[in-house]
């Protein structure tokens, strides 16, 4: 699977330098999506700290259940990741 993964990476531009790094960081993301699943419901509970954390506690104010934030979450990290990747590669053919 590497060998294809690497193969195909090497094939859209990225040098046998960089590789790795893009291989890894994809890896990394989808294993940490993956576990973001098992978590309880909200790592964060801005109900125990009450007026001492403001931000959180408007934030996560009517966060959909948790599937639906670990897919939305999962969707705009995804973005983060292939817009990244694509700027780092047009970075370097420049």
């Amino acid at each position: 699977m590497y060998e294809t993964v690497l193969g195909a990476l090497a094939r859209g531009g990225w040098t046998s330098e960089r590789l790795v790094a893009v291989l890894t960081s994809v890896e990394v993301f989808l294993l940490g999506s993956a576990l973001d699943l098992a978590v309880p419901p909200l790592m964060i509970d801005p109900s125990a700290g009450g007026a001492a954390v403001p931000l959180p506690a408007a934030a996560l104010d009517g966060v959909p259940r948790k599937v639906a934030r670990a897919e939305e979450a999962f969707a705009a990290g995804l973005d983060a990741l292939v817009r990244g990747l694509m700027a780092q590669l047009a970075e370097a053919r420049a």
